[in-house]
């Protein structure tokens, strides 16, 4: 150990090398070098602002104190002191340079900066607890919704124009990729169209999965192409070129004895007595297209079949006739007669029918006078028809029985003759 003595004297040399270095201004490394240190000086902001100007105190932008993490709330307070103090001293130095006028002005409206920051940190908490809101909002949607739409990954179906079979004629369009139901609604809204435009066309292509139709004009560009659609069964126009350089006519092959007995049908169910002139001229102003003679006249008659229904199937339904009649006219008399067959239904032969009001009509108010009458049925199995008719006080004409017979011979008459006296009586007793 060292003596007392020399301890006190590595102390005393101690103090006085840093006495030197502080006296000198150095400092002596270990290296035994001697470095001079650069004295710091204190930022005095009482000093640097006595001899600044007030106007340079304007416009002298202000001293950002940065954030310390090691700073006591002691310093933070203290350098809000100090910012307020500055910004005090700059309002009263723009006061004093403002014209009295403004000055005045500015005093009636209340400009306080504390209230407005306040208000603007206000404001601006509001808005991010709505922006906080909205989007938890949005996170919450995508939440639910999130699986529907990973499970949905294909396409919205496209939407293709539908074919409509209501129509009129003559406002008829086509257009590309226009869907039909079947292959003959395509088929025939092809001819409709064609023949509301004047053109002949052909099917080059006619199939169970494609059709294919052209004009008739080799030098006619227009062509429609039309396809099945294998999903569900309906039909669909892939191409349509929708120019005509052909001119146009008025006698069209198109129009056939099916597409004339499917205009002439419903104008037949409104005006049942058309005759052959009218129907022709009617095809005229309407569709613009002449039609022959022959297929008018095939097209009325199958129209008149299915207006008025089949005739043959109508004598099948005689005896339903006969018993509605006896049905709903009790007291009448209606009497059929048939020809029996030994290996097929029986034939129609003779039908008789006298209803009794007009029976007892006949005894009560007409004239002791009958009137006896034959004539010819134009049906498709022809015939005719036996009346006996009878006149009342104010000379009108009453029906009192009729009968339908193949012919109009001795028998006939003599078998309506019978039946009529039956019904009506013997003439002494109603003179």
């Amino acid at each position: 150990m060292k003596p007392v003595s020399e301890a006190k004297k590595t102390s005393n040399n101690s103090q006085g090398a840093k006495d030197k270095q502080t006296s000198s201004g150095c400092r002596v490394t270990r290296s035994g070098r001697q470095v001079k240190e650069a004295q710091l000086q204190e930022d005095d902001t009482d000093s640097h602002d006595s001899y600044e100007s007030t106007e340079d105190e304007l416009y002298r932008p202000p001293k950002v104190v940065g954030d310390n993490l090691y700073s006591s709330e002691s310093d933070s307070d203290s350098g809000k002191g100090k910012r307020s103090r500055k910004r005090d001293s700059r309002s009263e130095v723009r006061e004093k340079q403002k014209p009295p006028k403004k000055r005045l002005a500015d005093k009636e409206i209340d400009t306080d900066d504390s209230n407005y920051e306040g208000s603007e940190d206000e404001e601006s908490s509001e808005s991010d607890l709505e922006d906080s809101d909205a989007a938890s909002d949005a996170d919450s949607w995508h939440s639910e919704d999130s699986d529907k739409v990973l499970e949905s990954d294909e396409e919205a179906p496209a939407v293709f124009p539908q074919f409509n079979e209501k129509t009129k004629f003559g406002e008829l369009k086509f257009e590309v990729s226009m869907v039909f139901k079947s292959k003959s609604e395509f088929m025939q809204a092809t001819r409709d169209y064609t023949i509301q435009w004047g053109r002949n066309i052909f099917f080059s292509k006619n199939d169970k999965v494609r059709v294919r139709a052209v004009c008739k004009s080799e030098d006619c560009p227009w062509v429609v192409y039309c396809a099945c659609n294998k999903q569900d069964g309906s039909w669909q126009i892939k191409t349509l070129v929708d120019n005509h350089t052909c001119p146009r006519r008025r006698k069209n092959r198109a129009a056939t004895q099916t597409w004339t007995l499917s205009k002439l049908v419903p104008k037949l169910r409104k005006h049942p007595t058309m005759k052959h002139r009218e129907v022709y001229d009617w095809f005229v102003r309407k569709c613009n297209v002449y039609l022959n003679s022959t297929c008018i006249t095939r097209a009325l008659k199958a129209a008149r079949k299915i207006v008025e229904g089949d005739e043959i199937a109508q004598y099948g339904l005689v005896w339903d006739y006969a018993n509605e009649l006896l049905t709903s006219n009790p007291g009448s008399t209606v009497q059929v007669s048939v020809i029996p067959m030994p290996e097929s239904p029986p034939l129609f032969d003779r039908f008789y029918v006298c209803l009794d009001a007009c029976k007892r009509g006949f005894k009560a108010g007409c004239r002791p006078l009958i009137g006896l009458d034959g004539a010819f049925l134009k049906t498709l199995h022809g015939g005719q028809i036996l009346t006996a008719c009878g006149q009342d006080a104010n000379n009108h004409i009453l029906v009192i029985a009729y009968a339908i017979v193949s012919v109009e011979n001795k028998d006939n008459w003599k078998w309506f003759l019978e039946l009529l006296h039956n019904d009506l009586g013997d003439y002494r007793e109603n003179k």
